[in-house]
């Protein structure tokens, strides 16, 4: 199922370059589609699949922006790479928090993904994908992407040629307690530091 382990999101983004730019152009994001073993979402996304294959014109591609295999085990891995394998354009995998829930989850990401921080372009944007940790509350709040994370994404940005920039991840930041009904949802801890960032890049 891996041909070259470590390298699979390495080889989207060399299918994305190789695509011909064209403009406009669109890409579909998914995500939280399997945060755990569930024949449902299972089912739910197979059917995003099969519309976001039937789109004409053809996305670039389509990221999942993490909970798609947890608890995160290899098996787990292994069976979200089935239910996309016919999907005709490049599917790229930012890990979640539930994609690292077991202990073996981050060698799991590793052998199949590579690194969790990553980045590529198309045309006149580039995209910068950004792991934001496992979502755990401390007494200064829920944590975000770590020092590593805001690094790579800050040379990321910094090095850009591309005018327009994209940030993937999966936790997005807590803005005040704006994702009602459930105000918790979003990373305090470094928040301002990665909006300062991204405000200081446009």
């Amino acid at each position: 199922m891996i041909e070259q382990p470590g390298r699979r999101n390495l080889r989207m983004a060399e299918r994305i370059r190789a695509t011909p730019v064209r403009y406009p152009f669109s890409f579909v994001v998914a995500g939280d589609s399997g945060a755990w073993s569930d024949p449902t979402a299972d089912a739910i996304y197979a059917q995003l699949l099969r519309q976001a294959a039937g789109l004409a014109p053809a996305p670039v591609f389509l990221a999942n922006l993490g909970d798609f295999a947890g608890p995160g085990t290899r098996e787990r891995h292994e069976h979200y790479l089935r239910l996309v394998q016919d999907l005709p354009v490049p599917d790229l995998c930012v890990v979640g928090s539930h994609d690292l829930d077991d202990p073996g989850a981050p060698e799991a990401w590793s052998q199949v993904h590579g690194p969790t921080n990553f980045q590529f372009a198309y045309g006149h944007t580039r995209f910068v994908a950004i792991n934001t940790g496992t979502a755990a509350e401390t007494p200064a709040g829920t944590e975000g992407p770590d020092e590593e994370a805001l690094a790579f994404l800050a040379h990321g940005l910094e090095a850009a040629s591309e005018p327009h920039r994209v940030v993937l991840m999966h936790i997005p930041p807590h803005f005040g307690g704006r994702y009602s009904p459930h105000p918790e949802w979003g990373f305090s801890v470094r928040e301002q530091a990665f909006l300062d960032l991204v405000r200081r890049h446009h």
